[in-house]
């Protein structure tokens, strides 16, 4: 085959099936300065947004394997829209994926930049409103064991 006629079949596969891993790898030769890593928390991110819990827990869990200190993974969330969304996670009420969410936005929020943009959005209270919440859960819930083992033989 040649060269003119398997470059117009790839032109064609490639028209035909767009899959993000295709375009990742193509924006990952367009800018080598960035790391392939930073396409692949962007399309995690596309993951939490777009999926049910457990979708959200898997990807968010897949997303903790980075090193989420590093900027250019902070700047991947952050330009993917992942902030909003870890903040939106926070208002739902699946537990499984508040605490994902939280876990994630510990790590990246040691950046001053996140913190402070994480600031601007008022969710502070939020953030703090949830953690009340749960040490009242907490709490409930160490006084009905304590009821229960007293009853329980």
């Amino acid at each position: 085959m040649s060269k003119s006629m398997h470059k117009k079949r790839k032109d064609l596969s490639s028209d035909a099936e767009s899959s993000p891993e295709s375009e990742a790898e193509d924006r990952a030769t367009e800018t080598p300065d960035i790391p392939t890593e930073y396409w692949q928390v962007q399309r995690l991110i596309k993951y939490v947004k777009a999926g049910n819990p457990t979708a959200t827990i898997i990807a968010m869990s897949s997303l903790r394997d980075f090193n989420l200190r590093e900027d250019f993974v902070q700047m991947a969330i952050r330009e993917a829209g992942g902030l909003e969304v870890l903040l939106n996670i926070l208002e739902t009420d699946e537990n499984r994926c508040k605490i994902a969410s939280l876990l994630v936005l510990r790590e990246i929020s040691s950046n001053p930049e996140i913190s402070r943009t994480i600031f601007n959005m008022r969710v502070s209270i939020l953030i703090l409103t949830a953690f009340v919440l749960d040490i009242c859960c907490l709490f409930r819930l160490k006084a009905c064991l304590n009821v229960c083992r007293d009853w329980i033989p």
